[in-house]
């Protein structure tokens, strides 16, 4: 049997490039990539409500965040959007941070490492007084901050003590689009496809997330060729996205429908080379659960059109997801 790494590479390429992480000096930020909130009362009373997502931008060169805030239980409004980057000239990172009222401020964010883990200080100037605040990581899913503030000459004072925790994507974290049909060939009762069946003695909802969720599949692949991130939207229209050392992926792919433990159908597409890269097949992932730790996996492939070009993307794809289904079967059974 070939390597998995070459045949599994090629299947997954894409003429777009989506980053799903941080790559280059910015990769010391993965750690803080995702969705967190945090709850807190300032030192003079008011409460605060927050939800701050960090998501890789622009091949993976920038952190994204969107921070959304509640004030003493008010409506929610987006108060801060923030662009963290390496500033090489300097061997530094900065955050240049756009805020609600208009203002917009760009300030140095010193690393330390405390403990094994990172630790990060930004100050800034904002109504007569002096900003310092500290992020760190203090497990995988918490991170501390602490604010402190000053005015003029006087001294230091703790504003906020308070933990950012991280959360599971939220419903409307979903990127939704409509799906185009004509990117599709084939139609009607008759359309070339294939079947392939395995059994793997895993549970089915670890099978199940292994097509269903990005960290499932992650997870599944975990061997040779390992992709380093996968965007998988459970809604009609989202991301089906298995992205390649973050660079390579089927990007455009969706979610066409699913039942959650069950089932799983998506848009697919040709490897880069064959002249039907540019159309789109579908694909349907049933999950059975056999019982005794036990379970069957049927994945059928549909929607190949006629002719030369259609009938290289067939064979191809009949080998590639042998490749694929095998990996899962072995990773997921040696969980």
């Amino acid at each position: 049997m070939r390597s998995l790494f070459p045949i599994i590479a090629a299947l997954l390429s894409l003429a777009s490039v989506t980053h799903a992480q941080l790559v280059g000096p910015m990769e010391r930020f993965n750690g803080m990539l995702g969705t967190w909130q945090v709850e807190g009362t300032w030192s003079w009373g008011a409460t605060l409500e927050a939800t701050a997502v960090h998501t890789a931008g622009l091949n993976g060169h920038f952190m994204e965040i969107k921070t959304t805030v509640s004030d003493n239980g008010g409506p929610e409004y987006v108060r801060y959007t923030s662009t963290v980057y390496h500033d090489a000239a300097e061997s530094t990172y900065r955050t240049f941070s756009r805020q609600h009222t208009g203002g917009a401020a760009d300030a140095p964010w010193t690393p330390d490492v405390r403990d094994g883990r990172d630790v990060w200080t930004s100050g800034f100037d904002t109504d007569g007084a002096s900003i310092r605040e500290e992020l760190s990581l203090t497990e995988d899913d918490t991170m501390l901050w602490v604010v402190e503030m000053k005015r003029g000459d006087g001294p230091w004072l703790e504003a906020l003590h308070a933990e950012w925790k991280r959360v599971e994507p939220m419903k409307n974290d979903a990127v939704t689009k409509p799906i185009d049909p004509s990117l599709f060939d084939a139609s009607g009762p008759d359309v070339r496809s294939f079947t392939k069946t395995r059994e793997i003695e895993a549970p089915a909802q670890r099978v199940y997330d292994a097509w269903a969720t990005g960290d499932g599949f992650l997870k599944a692949m975990g061997r040779e060729g390992t992709p380093t991130a996968a965007l998988v939207d459970q809604a009609i229209g989202g991301r089906f996205e298995w992205l390649w050392d973050g660079e390579i992926g089927s990007n455009g792919c969706q979610t066409l429908c699913y039942i959650p433990g069950r089932l799983i159908c998506f848009t697919w597409n040709a490897p880069p080379g064959q002249a039907t890269r540019e159309r789109r097949t579908w694909v349907a992932v049933q999950i059975e659960e056999l019982g005794d730790g036990r379970t069957n996996v049927t994945l059928s492939h549909a929607g190949f059109g006629e002719g030369d070009d259609w009938d290289e993307t067939y064979d191809y794809f009949d080998q590639a997801w042998d490749q694929v289904l095998d990996a899962m079967k072995t990773n997921l059974e040696g969980e």
